[in-house]
């Protein structure tokens, strides 16, 4: 979650599944971060409760391993957008996670497609 930033629940669902998390999976860890106050649900979208345990989650990980992330996610939203229906919103989460991971797009085909 401090990767991504403020986020609707069904990209935290998305996430989660592509790390094998299934549904009751990602419902206890949004649980579990709303009661012990880390994360806030804020109409659609959930945002962590402050941007100091956003930044001390987000120090937990290394450089690479954060740029490696953000690749990871952009790429798992983008092969998951439905160009008819996506908001300003997520298009812009897409292009940021993309933004953070861009040292990890080295393929020529891919470098074309996100540009």
């Amino acid at each position: 979650a401090a990767c991504l930033g403020p986020c609707k629940e069904s990209t935290l669902r998305l996430i989660g599944a592509s790390y094998g998390m299934d549904t009751f999976e990602v419902n206890a860890c949004l649980q579990l971060l709303l009661s012990e106050g880390l994360m806030n649900k804020a109409n659609t979208r959930f945002i962590m409760a402050h941007d100091r345990i956003t930044e001390t989650a987000y120090s937990l990980v290394s450089a690479a391993e954060r740029e490696q992330e953000h690749y990871y996610i952009g790429r798992i939203l983008w092969e998951n957008m439905d160009i008819g229906i996506i908001s300003n919103d997520d298009l812009f989460t897409i292009v940021d996670q993309l933004s953070r991971g861009s040292s990890m797009i080295v393929d020529s085909d891919e470098q074309r497609r996100f540009a």
